[in-house]
């Protein structure tokens, strides 16, 4: 293999070399022999270059400014005859038959193609897509009439991407929800046993799963 693997890549590139390795194949690749060859062009080819196009104007990176512009190094002077345009991401660079002017800057952010979808990170709702990836999401119901000093009714509970070992953990968390429910005062708003309902099930599955899911609330309190 001629060319290096590229930092962050490893992992794409590993089955390359573990498909004739493991037949009994010998690898050769740039840590365990002289076999790499650089995808860049060396110094002396990069002058060779600018001395037969003497180009006016052209567009190194930083790093190549600084060899243009230091003497000792073997590269075309830099003259006024010759001008520079050091760019940023989101640059609009205007060329001319005899300058070279930036002359607008371009706000630049990711943005994601979601099957008919493209957006930014916002938009998709990534972070909310990742956390309900990682730690699941539950649907809670709520429902049930004032008493006389509390609000009594079940939980029902319904889970997505949690491990719920045959459905005891739910009976548990929906339990404990009801619990915490219950001990409103019977003025509560249905805002509170929302709040109240989705805080009691993120703690529980906190506590027992060290996860923090996601908890769709659905609550009736007979108003």
């Amino acid at each position: 293999m001629s060319s290096r693997i590229i930092p962050g890549n490893e992992r794409t590139n590993l089955p390359d070399d573990e498909q004739p390795v493991a037949p009994g194949a010998h690898v050769l690749h740039e840590r365990n022999a002289p076999v790499h060859g650089s995808g860049h062009a060396h110094q002396d080819e990069l002058k060779e270059m600018i001395a037969l196009c003497r180009p006016k104007s052209f567009v190194p990176t930083p790093r190549r400014v600084r060899l243009h512009e230091d003497p000792r190094r073997p590269w075309p002077p830099r003259s006024e005859s010759r001008t520079f345009a050091l760019l940023e991401n989101g640059d609009l660079l205007e060329v001319t038959k005899d300058d070279l002017n930036v002359v607008e800057r371009q706000p630049l952010t990711f943005h994601y193609v979601d099957g008919t979808i493209v957006g930014d990170a916002t938009e998709l709702r990534l972070d909310e897509r990742k956390r309900i990836g990682l730690d699941g999401c539950h649907r809670g119901a709520a429902g049930g009439r004032a008493r006389e000093e509390a609000l009594e009714g079940p939980v029902d509970l319904q889970a997505v991407g949690v491990p719920v070992n045959g459905g005891a953990i739910l009976t548990e968390a929906a339990g404990y929800a009801a619990e915490e429910i219950a001990a409103l005062p019977v003025e509560a708003t249905k805002k509170q046993v929302e709040e109240t309902l989705v805080g009691s099930l993120r703690s529980f599955f906190r506590r027992r799963l060290d996860r923090k899911p996601t908890v769709l609330a659905f609550v009736d309190t007979g108003d």
